[in-house]
């Protein structure tokens, strides 16, 4: 039965290394061809690219009578800072958003400051009584 089926085969379906991960020569991808022809297009941007170009692009704006160079990014920033420092409420609620997103809420003199004595002694008393209740309750419980 199986030699029937041998002699029946035509030559270029030559597939014995199919399976798993090998499908028939037929059904493999042209050299040359793509496997997704309707996919994206060749020099097809994305938002974030597209964002990042028209942000990075020069303008010249005026602010108070003055002119103004730089990036739009740029001057965004300085437009709304502008507008934040003269009072606008709305602005300054953007620019403060905008701190803390891109530069955190703590500032390098916060990290660097250290308790003064008694402040240091009254933590460290506090934090002996916090852990000796912690051990007290411990023992109550065994």
């Amino acid at each position: 039965m199986s030699k029937d089926r041998d002699d029946n085969r035509k030559p270029e379906d030559d597939d014995e290394g199919t399976g798993y991960g090998r499908p028939p020569k037929k059904h493999q991808f042209k050299k040359g061809k793509s496997g997704n022809p309707k996919g994206r297009p060749k020099g097809a941007k994305g938002l974030k690219t597209d964002l990042k170009e028209e942000l990075a692009s020069r303008i010249t704006i005026k602010i108070a009578g003055k002119e103004y160079t730089g990036t739009k990014q740029r001057l965004m920033l300085k437009a709304i800072t502008v507008r934040a420092a003269a009072g606008d409420t709305r602005a300054a609620d953007k620019v403060f958003g905008l701190i803390l997103n891109v530069l955190g809420a703590e500032d390098e003199d916060a990290r660097n400051q250290r308790l003064s004595k008694r402040d240091q002694e009254l933590l460290d008393q506090f934090l002996g009584y916090a852990s000796d209740e912690g051990e007290s309750e411990a023992s109550d419980d065994a």
